[in-house]
């Protein structure tokens, strides 16, 4: 199949290009970025007891989750609305957390939280 210059590949199902040794084709080589243009502050950050989720915007009926580094949903509060929110340590360990703010239909918003000792 010759569609296009540079990259020797071929078809499978007609939607996947694998290079080899053959005709040129054109093949996705990245891919767009996609600007959220929603922001969170947290701060502090490194955290011990407290954190402060600044939203920079009103939320409604918001969901915040915290995952370990194993992808393991440690916390989940629901709901949050505000431009702000207090999270308190309980019985997060020190270590590394991801966030993931989800509201209604918005693509999600996600973040790093340190806790500290």
């Amino acid at each position: 199949m010759d569609c296009g210059i540079g990259l020797d590949c071929f078809s499978l199902d007609d939607t996947a290009y694998y290079p080899i040794i053959g005709p040129d084709c054109n093949i996705a080589i990245g891919i767009a970025l996609f600007e959220n243009k929603q922001s969170i502050s947290v701060y502090p950050n490194p955290m011990n007891t407290i954190t402060i989720f600044h939203f920079g915007s009103m939320l409604e009926n918001a969901e915040l989750t915290i995952y370990n580094v194993y992808g393991q949903r440690m916390e989940s509060i629901h709901p949050i609305s505000g431009e702000t929110f207090h999270l308190e340590r309980g019985d997060l360990s020190p270590g590394l957390y991801f966030y993931e703010v989800k509201q209604n239909d918005k693509r999600p918003i996600t973040g790093k939280l340190i806790i500290s000792n």
